[in-house]
């Protein structure tokens, strides 16, 4: 074979389906990583900051949004909320790539999510003991109960729509129970403010007294971190399965 054979033959061309879903298969790692980062990052500067505010602020009779006011380290709690913004939106990005059935319902659950954590961080709570609400106060409130309840949708959709993916199956479970959890976490969180939001009625009766949405609202946000990990666990099994 002469040296101007061996430059002039022709090359093996791949498929051309190969190399867009390697390269889609690498960006979505990517994403997952870059999800898992800071979901990580988020949980262990919020721990931090408990710690440091146990003094100040009792973790069951107050919200975690009033750990802004802890003085000298209350920049924490913005640093956190970014944090898991960006895991919620890598992690969205990333699941919209998957294509499960019905998947643009999930991603816009994901969103608000993600939108409704930078406007929660944008738009702080009132001071504790303000007598009434101020309408930045009003827009955190807001923004908080948008979060609560599209995230445990999204993780509803996610576990009834990956039903036909055999690779999902191991997580299929976790992200149920936590979507469960998260709903009637955020509806007992709900609850625990009926003294101020439904005054005079049955149900402020049961919980007056009884500042418990501190206690609630943590359990609830910590039930959500792990809904999202479950969901990027399975998403990443979901991808290695595919490359494979």
């Amino acid at each position: 074979m002469t040296t101007v054979s061996v430059l002039t033959r022709p090359r093996p061309v791949w498929p051309s389906s190969t190399r867009p879903s390697r390269r889609s298969a690498q960006v979505t790692s990517a994403l997952l990583r870059l999800s898992g980062v800071n979901l990580a990052g988020a949980f262990l500067t919020m721990v931090y900051l408990h710690s440091l505010s146990v003094a100040e602020l009792s973790p069951v009779s107050t919200t975690v949004s009033d750990l802004i006011f802890v003085e000298g380290v209350g920049w924490l709690f913005g640093v956190s909320v970014v944090l898991l913004a960006v895991a919620s939106a890598a992690l969205t990005v990333s699941l919209a790539r998957t294509r499960l059935p019905g998947g643009w319902l999930i991603t816009a659950l994901l969103s608000t999510w993600s939108l409704g954590l930078v406007v929660a961080a944008v738009f702080p709570t009132d001071p504790i003991g303000m007598e009434t609400v101020s309408s930045v106060g009003e827009i955190h409130r807001y923004a908080g109960a948008t979060m609560y309840v599209s995230l445990p949708l999204a993780g509803w959709l996610v576990y009834r729509r990956s039903a036909a993916e055999p690779a999902w199956r191991p997580y299929r479970g976790a992200i149920r129970g936590l979507s469960l959890t998260s709903a009637a976490l955020g509806i007992l969180f709900t609850l625990s403010h009926a003294p101020k939001l439904f005054p005079g009625s049955s149900v402020a009766d049961l919980f007056d007294g009884q500042l418990v949405h501190g206690l609630a609202e943590r359990a609830l946000i910590l039930s959500l971190c792990g809904l999202l990990l479950a969901i990027g666990m399975g998403l990443s099994r979901a991808g290695r399965a595919r490359s494979a």
